[in-house]
């Protein structure tokens, strides 16, 4: 699979006006999403660190995959609590907004453990991301098979890109708790794809403008300087040029014969069509 292939799912969507009820009728300043947002971000990471039975230690590749549908199911209740007009959408919409957002899920999850733990993280050097690497994929290779220096060092070529262009580009915007949550929704409501219908592009569309008007209002009201909201909002192109690295890295994992769990296996193929 190449690379210029990962995201031929994507198109550019004119825009339109359509009214949604649920999100007319809040005034202009209100940020009312983006605070209910934050404790509903909460809930769904102290629910998914529970249920994976993780505390502390990182999953490996294969462990994280097995959660998929856990992650699909605790998303789309918290979607329910977001924007409850969602529940509207035909299943196949449903399925295909989650899929997509899944596979940033993987990039978000990094990200902000970072900011979370910025001492710990801030300064790793090349031996602790080898060794993170090893971690990730130990056990996830066919019995007699073991991961060599150069495929060692092709998978740390994927890992050193996403902390120096994508984690730390992003830590560095020091942005608050909302504006995150208003890049995490943006993400999940992404329109450009084709796998979604025009009802679904369109409700995604208004919800997005709805976030933007929040996002917006967040700012001015804490006196932020006016290129922040353009900082925040580029953050999106910096997770996508992530995204597409990491769906190098597990076309990487598949010809190397990682062990990946079905449901995860799936929704990248889904992903790549």
């Amino acid at each position: 699979m190449k690379a210029d292939k990962i995201q031929g799912r994507r198109d550019k969507i004119s825009d339109k006006e359509t009214t949604y009820s649920s999100m007319n009728h809040l005034p202009f300043r209100s940020t009312s999403k983006l605070h209910s947002a934050i404790s509903n971000w909460q809930n769904f990471e102290s629910i998914r660190l529970e249920k994976s039975g993780r505390k502390q230690e990182m999953m490996t590749v294969y462990e994280l995959s097995c959660i998929v549908k856990m992650d699909i199911d605790l998303t789309w209740k918290m979607v329910m609590k977001m924007f409850p007009d969602m529940e509207k959408l035909k299943i196949q919409d449903r399925s295909s907004l989650l899929n997509n957002f899944i596979v940033k899920l993987w990039q978000l999850i990094p990200i902000l453990d970072f900011l979370n733990n910025s001492e710990k993280y801030s300064d790793l050097k090349e031996e602790d991301i080898q060794q993170m690497v090893i971690w990730f994929y130990q056990g996830c290779f066919p019995e007699d098979q073991q991961m060599s220096m150069a495929l060692l060092r092709k998978f740390m070529s994927f890992w050193t890109f996403h902390y120096t262009k994508i984690i730390l580009p992003i830590a560095a915007l020091e942005l608050e708790k909302a504006e995150i949550m208003a890049i995490i929704w943006m993400i999940f409501v992404d329109y450009g794809f084709t796998n979604i219908s025009s009802e679904c592009q369109e409700m995604c569309r208004h919800i997005k403008k709805l976030i933007l008007r929040e996002l917006k209002s967040y700012q001015i009201d804490r006196n932020f300087d006016e290129t922040r909201f353009l900082d925040t909002v580029e953050t999106l192109e910096i997770i996508e040029r992530g995204e597409k690295k990491f769906m190098e890295e597990m076309i990487l994992c598949e010809m190397h014969h990682v062990r990946i769990h079905d449901d995860f296996k799936a929704i990248l193929k889904e992903n790549r069509l």
